[in-house]
């Protein structure tokens, strides 16, 4: 760990991106109660939280494709002073209590645009900050660090949000862009690009590198129908928890749970190795639907949270060990459009899933929807298991297990 964190260049990636994750935070709280004290609706909410959404995944591939062709630097340091630029305009557009739920939709729109770029261009930069035997470190690191931004940054803009009004909260994450720039600028390393061809040339080239590899291309599937159920269960955890389990207390404490879950998987992630990496970890991977279980019936509160917090512990282990695999196995001058494609999968699904579970939760019944969910996600995490080529797979130089 601490050879890691040597490096001058995962220094100053880890401090930017560290603040920008804690100033992503500060949106979430401030949106929402800039929305609802400024007028709007629980509905009018979801418009630009949805438009972020879209935008990402409409521009996920083209920013894949420019990652691979331009210095990571280079979208990275233009990509946060974009979203800069357009936190800034909306903590304007409320300070002066002058908005439009159009401009503010289109404007968040642009911002998950935006993020479809820089999001493959961090990605490829990381691979190549640090030797291949200590990739694994440095994703575990940067994972445990996301993890823990994502459970302060809410805390803290709560605070500032009700003391100085959600303004501030967009401005606070317009200063995190900013100096997520400056520390972009400090990162010395320059990684290899090909020489680009056509654009459409490009983007097939990272669709290539995928059914090259089947057990990359099962992974993308697997990792698709798991979201048809996980989209729809992590609605229904908090439905489950407002319901039965205690309300607003105890959907406060479900989200503890997996953010504290999540954060001890991602370290301990550093530290696992199997020979065998793709299917060494599906118990790992499947300890995530089995650990919604208790929240069928339900069970206690105790339990609930426990078994949220194994399965997402899981889940992080999992995730960290995967990108390394994918690192090591795809050539870095594919690395970004290969990453890009692999998002679209995870991420492409999950609107409509979420959607759908509120609708069949309210027809059927959370605990059953849940069940359904639980039994699709453990099909999926099994998937790798009747792969071939995902047995050859193996670790470089890693020990057996």
């Amino acid at each position: 760990m601490r050879r890691v964190l040597r490096h001058h260049d995962v220094r100053w990636l880890m401090l930017g991106q560290g603040l920008s994750w804690l100033g992503d935070g500060f949106v979430s709280v401030a949106l929402a109660v800039a929305v609802l004290t400024h007028g709007g609706s629980a509905a009018d909410l979801g418009l630009p939280i949805g438009a972020t959404m879209a935008g990402r995944l409409i521009f996920s591939l083209v920013g894949g494709v420019w990652a691979d062709r331009l210095p990571p630097t280079v979208i990275m340091v233009s990509s946060d002073l974009v979203r800069a630029a357009l936190a800034a305009a909306v903590a304007w557009m409320f300070a002066t209590g002058d908005w439009n739920l159009a401009i503010l939709t289109v404007t968040f729109g642009l911002f998950g645009a935006v993020s479809a770029f820089f999001m493959p261009a961090m990605m490829s930069l990381k691979r190549d900050l640090v030797e291949p035997a200590e990739r694994q470190k440095l994703n575990g690191l940067l994972s445990s660090l996301q993890t823990g931004a994502a459970i302060a940054g809410p805390v803290l803009a709560g605070g500032l949000v009700a003391i100085a009004g959600a303004p501030i909260g967009f401005a606070a994450n317009a200063a995190s862009f900013v100096i997520s720039a400056l520390c972009v600028l400090r990162v010395r390393a320059r990684p290899e690009r090909a020489e680009p061809a056509r654009f459409l040339a490009d983007l097939r080239g990272g669709f290539s590198a995928i059914v090259d590899r089947p057990w990359l291309s099962a992974q993308i599937l697997m990792a698709l129908v798991y979201h048809v159920g996980n989209g729809a269960a992590l609605v229904l955890i908090q439905v489950i928890a407002v319901q039965s389990l205690g309300g607003a207390r105890a959907v406060g404490l479900t989200e503890a749970a997996i953010g504290l879950g999540s954060l001890l998987g991602a370290l301990l992630g550093t530290w696992v190795r199997p020979r065998r990496p793709l299917v060494c970890t599906v118990p790992f991977l499947v300890s995530t639907p089995l650990g919604m279980l208790p929240l069928v019936r339900p069970w206690p509160l105790p339990v609930v949270l426990v078994g949220l917090a194994l399965g997402f512990a899981g889940l992080m282990v999992y995730g960290v060990v995967y990108e390394t695999v994918v690192q090591q196995e795809v050539p870095g001058q594919l690395y970004a459009r290969v990453a890009s494609w692999d998002q679209l999968g995870s991420w492409a699904v999950i609107p409509l899933s979420s959607a759908l579970g509120g609708v069949l939760a309210a027809s059927y019944g959370a605990g059953r929807v849940l069940a359904v969910c639980v039994a699709l996600m453990t099909l999926a995490c099994l998937a790798p298991l009747f792969v071939r080529a995902s047995w050859h797979v193996r670790y470089a130089g890693a020990s057996a297990h």
